[in-house]
């Protein structure tokens, strides 16, 4: 009944989480329940990393017994009853609680809570134990419990002396019905005085304590308890000599096998002894009886005492000598360096005869928790079309990569790289099978709207003129208020004449003709396009949710990639077309039931009326500038890459106020247009509330209006973020960051609001700073990522007047953070430092100059006093060593300044970052300073730079430069 319960708490052991917990919660509880009056039920415990045992008897319908049987006198046993009788301290080894109510004992939070101390260790849990858990099946402190077990104990030994039919006999003697009785009715009340142990045995003497309770329990005298446990002790080596027989033990084997055969025969000796005593004693109450009237003791007993004394020493000591002489015809154990030859066919044991079945664990298979097999689902990816001409296809292409993410997210033990093969999905459905939104010209539904616009327009614009006036004027007031404020403002005194502001400068007429292009630009703009069709509100919310799911299998997908530069192209362009799809769906009035969020992206009421601006649309950010020099290796990349910046810089949305301009600051502060959109989605439900920023933030349940009133809210800010938070060039903020050979493995520096449940260090929301190290990066390894960890959670931080926004618990940035402090000199590093690319070109002479001015032109190169000398230590994995320097310098790492004719050095082993940085043996530059300069100078001409590169290393001389893998790179 209780083996289940036993492999059970292992499996719990090795799995310590909710649901392995929540599993063994109802198999014990199925276990409890079905017990009869009169079973009982063996459960293991471990409190403070200390094994313990509760035995549960249904002693009624109603009411149960629960006896806690603890060995440790150092922990647990520090609650029990102790006796210091001479000559031993003993315990009260079985702690019984009786009459425990059936509803405590079947109470799910008190067995939740005894078992979350044992995946769980803190110190004190013992006290907590014993003093509130216990408690609580009693209804009455821990020490009424042990007065009362005292009580029974004295008043029950009391009645027995008292009691002239027992005048001839002992507690434990006996085998009469109600002595039997007696014996347990005793146990069942308070438990026996025992011995503790001696050694860290608790996982063994809590099962032999067990044994001596239950035995008890049946009414067995404590001689019986004995000689039980002496006959275990005999099967044990019985088994030992049987062992020796086959196979040779080992030195500790020996030493083992020695203290079997003591203990074995110091054990039966001392029955023996006692059984003796027990018989002599007998006899003393026999000759000193009062009278013939009292009844003899029964014979039985005097009997077994005798055969037990006759037979038991005998039986011990023939199978002690059998154990030993085994032991001897062992021979000593053969050195494997010695020189000889082993004889393979010899009878005699050896130390390798049998070595594998003497270490082999138990035959007894542990086939774990029970679960079904999960049945493998095919995963047919020609389910996606090849290329989407219709708006139905192209959603019927998104939902099948939805599902066919789902599918080799939940299928990781059939399929292999599971990982990639989304990351292909996603992107093949994005960029080659479902178009891309085409750029649309400005519109408007009639020219009283688009007057009405211009009309807000020009008064936004008079009160910000106005509104700058009052602040120059308020500012020339405080500057003449004193000298102080006419120093700080750099202004001339009060009795000098006010400077002439000098005029601004006029542009020059260029001349140029810039009509094709806007011919261009409107033919375009004309162009069909598949997103432009009439739709119903629900496929709107269908599709953004559908995307929202696709985006976070992709997310998932490269934050359990590790980072690489072929697939940083990747990152930034699919997250941009998933915008870009769901920015055109937005775009369009659903013809059954329009929603108010779409009217306002548009800058109208639900009703239709045109408000006094353009719309709202998302900011391009630095998407621009992030791939001007990205490496595409898919020529639908390229393509996709183009389509986003034509759709978000067309007319139609130059026009629009932009929101979740998060790339602007380090803090995800809310800008003013995304206030004035939530605060005009509020006034469409009237909804009166002074913070609507608030509004955009989750919770459990949900707290926010317009999350409930607007289901395409989450999912289009999600997607927003999604795309700049891949825009973010920082590579440290990512937790699929793993540092290179020039990145020693260890700290990475912290940053505000890393608070992260798989890193290490992490700090609050606030200016806080620490180690924020993922567990795993000194392996170079990246955890792993499913779909549901990449959903996005949105809060606020008050500390920084920003949401917080968070992915499996750690908050997530768009930009680096501005506040990373060089270790070396103690101040933070300028701007111009900041890293601007997470893989920057090979092609910019900048990445390969780590000291200013920046590398513009043949100028910059031509006076600068030293060059680097592109030697094989001098870049990265990824190919750039400016990057490598600017990571360094913001995690802490920075190293010494390059020597003459050298790159910026790395460390090529964990090894060598432990060695002073002046005793490091430079690498030999692979070109001399003039050739670094010419091929420099060739980097910074525009368009010829290309032949100029090829025609610098076809010379004989160069050519075999191309080993290196940097010159490869360039």
């Amino acid at each position: 009944r209780s083996a289940p319960l036993m492999k059970g708490i292992v499996r719990l052991l090795r799995n310590p989480g909710g649901p392995q917990l929540a599993s063994w919660l109802r198999a014990l509880k199925k276990r409890l329940e079905d017990l009869d009056v009169g079973d009982s039920l063996l459960l293991p415990l471990i409190v403070e990393s200390s094994e313990l045992l509760a035995i549960v008897e249904r002693t009624t319908e109603r009411n149960f017994a629960v006896v806690v049987v603890a060995t440790n006198p150092t922990k647990a046993l520090r609650h029990h009853a102790v006796s210091a009788a001479p000559p031993k301290v003993k315990h009260r080894t079985a702690l019984v609680l009786t009459n425990v109510p059936k509803k405590n004992a079947l109470c799910d939070v008190f067995w939740a809570a005894v078992y979350n101390l044992a995946i769980h260790h803190h110190d004190g849990d013992t006290k907590r134990f014993y003093e509130l858990l216990l408690p609580f099946l009693t209804g009455k402190p821990l020490e009424t419990s042990l007065v009362e077990a005292h009580k029974f104990e004295t008043d029950a030994h009391r009645a027995f002396r008292d009691d002239p039919a027992n005048r001839r006999k002992a507690w434990d003697d006996g085998d009469d019905d109600a002595d039997f009785d007696r014996r347990a009715n005793a146990a069942s009340k308070c438990g026996a005085w025992r011995s503790p142990q001696r050694s860290l045995t608790a996982y063994v003497r809590c099962i032999s304590e067990a044994l001596h309770y239950l035995v008890l329990r049946r009414g067995c005298a404590e001689a019986h308890s004995k000689q039980v446990r002496l006959a275990l002790r005999a099967q044990l080596a019985t088994f030992c000599a049987r062992d020796v027989a086959r196979v040779a033990p080992d030195q500790n084997g020996r030493r083992v096998l020695a203290l079997v055969a003591k203990q074995l025969s110091y054990a039966t000796a001392k029955l023996a002894q006692l059984a003796t005593e027990r018989r002599r004693r007998r006899a003393c109450l026999v000759d000193n009886g009062p009278g013939a009237h009292t009844p003899p003791d029964p014979p039985t007993n005097g009997a077994a005492d005798a055969r037990f004394e006759e037979v038991a020493p005998e039986a011990a000591r023939r199978l002690a000598e059998r154990l030993l002489a085994e032991l001897d015809d062992v021979p000593p154990i053969r050195d494997a360096a010695a020189s000889g030859v082993l004889d393979l066919t010899a009878s005699t044991p050896t130390q390798w005869r049998d070595a594998l079945a003497w270490r082999v664990d138990p035959a007894e298979p542990d086939p774990g928790q029970a679960v079904l097999l999960r049945k493998y689902v095919a995963i047919d990816a020609l389910q996606v079309p090849p290329m989407a001409t219709t708006r139905t296809e192209a959603i019927a292409a998104i939902r099948h990569c939805d599902r066919i993410c789902s599918l080799l997210d939940n299928q990781p033990h059939a399929v292999k790289n599971d990982k990639l093969l989304i990351i292909a999905l996603v992107q093949h459905t994005l960029t080659c099978v479902v178009p891309t939104p085409r750029p649309r010209a400005e519109n408007y539904v009639s020219e009283e709207d688009a007057a009405r616009a211009a009309r807000a327009e020009r008064r936004r614009t008079r009160l910000e003129k106005k509104r700058q006036r009052q602040a120059d004027e308020a500012m020339k007031k405080q500057a003449a208020s004193g000298a102080l404020g006419l120093r700080r403002r750099g202004a001339p005194a009060a009795t000098d004449p006010e400077p002439k502001k000098p005029s601004p400068p006029v542009p020059e007429e260029d001349g140029t003709d810039w009509a094709t292009g806007a011919d261009a630009e409107a033919r375009v703009s004309r162009a069909p396009c598949i997103w432009d069709q009439p739709i119903e509100y629900a496929e709107q919310v269908e599709v953004l949710l559908t995307l929202r799911r696709v985006i976070e299998h992709f997310t998932a997908a490269v934050l359990s990639t590790q980072q690489d530069r072929a697939l940083d192209a990747v990152c930034v362009v699919v997250p941009g077309v998933a915008c870009a799809i769901a920015d055109a769906l937005l775009r369009r009035r659903a013809t059954d039931h329009p929603s108010p969020f779409t009217a306002q992206l548009s800058g109208q009421t639900a009703s239709g009326r045109q408000l006094g601006l353009r719309g709202f649309g998302l900011s391009v950010g630095t998407f621009a500038t992030q791939t001007t020099s990205i490496e595409c290796h898919i020529p639908s990349l390229a393509v996709a890459r183009a389509a986003v910046l034509d759709y978000f810089l067309s007319p139609q949305q130059r026009c629009l106020e932009k929101i979740f301009t998060f790339e602007d600051r380090f803090e995800l502060r809310p800008g003013r247009t995304l206030v004035a959109l939530l605060r005009n989605l509020c006034r469409e439900i009237t909804l009166a509330t002074p913070n609507p920023h608030l509004e955009l933030c989750d919770a459990l349940p949900c707290t926010s209006n317009l999350m409930k009133n607007f289901p395409e809210l989450a999912p289009f800010r999600d997607l927003a973020f999604f795309w700049k938070f891949f825009l973010n060039p920082d590579r440290t903020s990512f937790c699929n960051y793993v540092p290179t050979g020039d990145l020693p493995s260890g700290n990475i520096p912290g940053r505000r609001g890393s608070g992260d449940a798989g890193m290490v260090g992490g700090g609050r929301s606030g200016r806080t700073r620490g180690s924020l190290r993922r567990v795993d990066r000194g392996s170079g390894q990246v955890g792993r990522l499913d779909g549901l960890q990449a959903q996005l959670t949105w809060g606020w931080s008050a500390d920084e007047g920003g949401y917080s926004v968070t992915m499996a618990g750690k908050q997530l940035r768009a930009r680096p953070d501005p506040d990373v402090v060089d270790e070396v000199t103690g101040r933070k590093l300028p701007p111009e430092r900041a890293p601007q690319h997470r893989f920057p070109s090979r092609a910019d002479p900048a990445s390969y100059l780590t000291t200013p001015p920046p590398a513009q032109t043949e100028d910059d190169i031509l006076y600068r006093p030293q060059l680097p000398g592109f030697s094989r230590g001098a870049t990265d994995a990824s190919g750039s060593p400016r990057v490598s320097r600017i990571i360094a310098l913001r995690t802490g790492r920075g190293s010494a300044p390059d020597g003459p004719g050298t790159g910026p050095r790395t460390a090529a082993s964990p090894e060598a970052t432990t060695t002073s940085l002046s005793k490091r043996t430079p690498d030999p530059p692979a070109l001399g300073q003039r050739d670094a300069e010419l091929l420099l100078s060739y980097l910074t001409v525009p368009y010829l730079r290309i032949p100029l590169v090829l025609t610098f290393f076809a010379s004989d001389d160069r050519v075999h430069k191309l080993e290196s893998p940097t010159f490869r790179g360039v």
